[in-house]
């Protein structure tokens, strides 16, 4: 994965921030380096911050006419057409009940 993160803007600088990789843990997660200067000297995520090794449920449900539901995003590029990619979503969930 390599991402952009946004821009970090101070009085004389301006800092463009990416991240390069995944990490799944806190360990992992403690061991980014936020800052690297010239000199040598580091400064990881776990310096500037608490990190807790967790997961959490996100209770999110969905209902139709009080019926369960299932949320579907579908996702297209620039070149796909989106009406054909409608007809085949609509195939595919019509075989599948």
């Amino acid at each position: 994965m390599n991402l952009a993160g946004g821009t970090i803007r101070s009085q004389g600088e301006e800092v463009r921030v990416r991240t390069m990789g995944r990490k799944y843990t806190g360990e992992e997660l403690s061991s980014i380096v936020i800052m690297a200067r010239e000199g040598g000297d580091i400064i990881t995520l776990d310096r500037i911050s608490s990190i807790r090794d967790g997961f959490e449920e996100d209770p999110v449900s969905a209902t139709i006419n009080g019926d369960p539901a299932v949320l579907l995003i579908v996702y297209k590029t620039q070149e796909e057409d989106a009406l054909k990619i409608s007809d085949a979503v609509q195939k595919f969930l019509s075989v599948k009940q």
